[in-house]
C-alpha cells in the first residue's frame, strides 16, 4: 500500500553535495574524521578515477511481522562513499545491519564499521527479547554509538514498532 519511491532522500543528497563541495575546495581534510588518515588516491581500486566517483548512496531497511506472527528483516545499501570495491559493510552482516528472531526484527544504517564493532542490530534485538518497547530499544541502541557516528535503527516486536537516528531519515508509516 505504499507509493513507489525511487529517489535518494533530500537530506542524503544535501550531505553528499556538501561533502563533494568540501572535497573540491579543501581536499582530504574535508573527509569525516574516520577517513582523514586514509590515502584514498593510493589505494583506490576502481576503474573510474576517485574524483569521478562523487555520487550519493543510501541504505533501505525494512522490518515486518506477518499474519502468522513471524518476524522478518531486509536491507539493501547503495554503499558508503568513499569506500573501496570489495568492502563489506554492516548491511549484510547478521547482528550488525540486521537481526530477526522470535522476539522481533531490527534493521540498522549508518557508519558500517562502527555498527559492526558493536553488533548494533543484535544489541537492539536483545533489548526487545528482554521486553523493551521497540522505540525505547532503538533509542538506547543509537545511544550506544559514539556521539559523532551517524546511525539509525528501526525495529518491530509484538509490542509495536520504533525508529531512532542521529540524522534525518525517511520513515514510512506502518502498513495495517
Amino acid at each position: 500500500g505504499f507509493p513507489e519511491h525511487h529517489a535518494v532522500s533530500p537530506a542524503a543528497l544535501e550531505r553528499h553535495r556538501r561533502l563533494v563541495q568540501a572535497l573540491k575546495q579543501q581536499g582530504k581534510g574535508a573527509l569525516p574524521a574516520r577517513w582523514r588518515g586514509a590515502d584514498l588516491e593510493r589505494v583506490w581500486n576502481f576503474d573510474t578515477p576517485l574524483d569521478e566517483v562523487l555520487r550519493a548512496c543510501d541504505t533501505v531497511g525494512a522490518v515486518a511481522l506477518d499474519a502468522a506472527g513471524r518476524f522478518a528483516v531486509a536491507g539493501s545499501t547503495g554503499g558508503s562513499w568513499p569506500m573501496l570495491r570489495g568492502r563489506v559493510g554492516d548491511t549484510p552482516i547478521a547482528g550488525a545491519g540486521f537481526f530477526a528472531g522470535e522476539h522481533g526484527a531490527v534493521a540498522c544504517t549508518g557508519a558500517g564499521e562502527e555498527i559492526m564493532r558493536r553488533t548494533l542490530a543484535r544489541e537492539i534485538y536483545q533489548m526487545l527479547a528482554l521486553g523493551a518497547h521497540p522505540q525505547a530499544a532503538c533509542e538506547a541502541g543509537v545511544a550506544l554509538m559514539p556521539k559523532d557516528v551517524e546511525v539509525g535503527a528501526i525495529a518491530i516486536s509484538r509490542a509495536g514498532h520504533g525508529a531512532a537516528a542521529r540524522q534525518p531519515m525517511a520513515w514510512s508509516a506502518m502498513a495495517e
